[in-house]
């Protein structure tokens, strides 16, 4: 571990001490033996900042990292944190929270509606109405 601390930030590739970041936040029910990333103490305070600052839903965002070329390179673990604390405001299970879930649900539509859907599915190039519906799901997720 020790040597960990001083390589190179996974995110914006400074050389020397690194922290030691749980990619799914302890305070936010991750698991205390959870994955374990090492980044400079700039990016890991970006990656908290960033988050928070995307979860206030203010009018425009703050980027805390120095570009937008070491955004996207934190992006999945920013989003890790935002998964994390909207699952445990949501009241979700911290035992259940991590592991790969899939839901499903049942909806009963009118023969008029169910035609606009395979007409939106065709339009938009769908093979799939099961995709196009969690395409537009997910997308509704994004930060």
């Amino acid at each position: 571990m020790a040597n960990e601390r001083q390589g190179q930030c996974i995110i914006c590739g400074r050389i020397g001490n690194l922290e030691g970041h749980h990619v799914i936040p302890i305070s936010y029910g991750g698991p205390v033996d959870g994955t374990l990333i090492f980044i400079c103490p700039d990016c890991h305070f970006a990656c908290h900042k960033t988050a928070e600052s995307l979860m206030a839903k203010t009018v425009k965002s703050k980027n805390w990292f120095e570009s937008e070329e070491i955004l996207k390179r934190a992006a999945p673990y920013v989003k890790a944190i935002i998964d994390a604390k909207r699952d445990m405001q949501e009241g979700v299970d911290p035992s259940l929270m991590h592991k790969p879930v899939r839901r499903m649900f049942q909806v009963q539509l009118s023969r008029w509606e169910l035609n606009r859907l395979h007409k939106y599915q065709r339009d938009k190039g769908y093979k799939s109405l099961e995709k196009m519906i969690e395409d537009m799901l997910r997308s509704l997720t994004k930060f």
